[in-house]
């Protein structure tokens, strides 16, 4: 609920639709500044195989290789404290993740890209046509129609470009400072759960919807 406030109410305020090309959306990167092009090519293949086959196994490749599954709970813990719990929780994130692109597909194939019928609404971008919301659909609308499609997207309002850049400063603070604990001992970990979790939830709902 939080989640669908944050971006689907607060995203709106003081902002306007505009329409882009989807290679005209960034992602903030210095090295890659197009998003489309962050897509690695051998990637971009079994995402393109999965527009036809819907396959679980499909989209499973597609985000191994694209990202490695990142998972920022797993990635704060050194692989020394990995425990058969924190493996079983990667693999249901990671299961997650693929089942929330085939529900976006079949969505996009029944109804298209269709912001005034969901309560997703745009896809969000800033002012300089940074990507924040909507990843998912941006991805395999990609691959469905390359880089010269155009859709309506939202530049969301300063006031939640303030709020993301405030998350984005809170959550690496809190990356930093429970790295350090943790090489510090072992002990610590029991201490730092919470603010893992805590800060994982916060990347989720924010920045997290971005990768």
């Amino acid at each position: 609920m939080l989640k669908n406030f944050f971006f689907h109410k607060i995203g709106y305020l003081g902002g306007h639709e505009t329409t882009v090309k989807l290679g005209d959306i960034n992602q903030g990167s210095v090295t890659v500044k197009s998003r489309i092009k962050s897509i690695k090519p051998k990637a971009f293949i079994y995402l393109k195989k999965f527009i036809e086959s819907e396959s679980l196994d499909d989209i499973k490749k597609y985000i191994e290789l694209q990202y490695g599954f990142t998972s920022l709970l797993i990635k704060t813990i050194p692989k020394s404290l990995h425990t058969k719990k924190t493996k079983t929780t990667e693999t249901k994130l990671f299961n997650k993740k693929a089942s929330n692109y085939i529900k976006v597909l079949k969505s996009l194939k029944e109804h298209g890209y269709n912001p005034d019928k969901f309560k997703s609404g745009h896809i969000k971008m800033t002012n300089k046509n940074v990507l924040c919301d909507g990843n998912h659909r941006f991805q395999l609308l990609c691959a469905m129609h390359g880089s010269d499609y155009q859709i309506k997207v939202w530049k969301v309002g300063i006031l939640t470009r303030c709020i993301i850049g405030l998350v984005f400063l809170f959550a690496w603070t809190w990356v930093v400072a429970v790295m350090l604990l943790m090489m510090c001992t072992h002990t610590l970990w029991f201490f730092v759960q919470i603010p893992i979790r805590i800060l994982a939830w916060f990347w989720k709902i924010t920045l997290g919807r971005i990768f």
